[in-house]
């Protein structure tokens, strides 16, 4: 048994890892919006610039959600088939 596994059962767990992926979009949203700026309008058309750091930490948060999510979906069904089976 592991020290995450005492510390943190896993209901509790679960219900972290969903929090902390709900905040992640959040940032990536966040990043994603800011990464995209405004340079000039001209004759009724608009220049956008992208910034490429803001976008790849928009990218970097969303993966880390997914991967917090999977985690979370993992932990439940296993969590279900062992009560099911008992």
């Amino acid at each position: 048994m592991g020290f995450a596994t005492w510390m943190w059962p896993s209901p509790l767990r679960v219900v972290a890892e969903v929090l902390v992926a709900i905040v992640l979009g959040g940032l990536t949203w966040w990043c994603w919006h800011r990464g995209v700026v405004l340079t000039a309008t001209r004759r009724g058309i608009a220049l956008y610039r992208i910034e490429g750091r803001w976008w790849a930490m928009a990218v970097g948060a969303a993966t880390l959600a997914g991967i917090l999510l999977l985690d979370a979906g993992r932990r439940m069904t296993a969590q279900a088939s062992r009560q099911h089976y008992r």
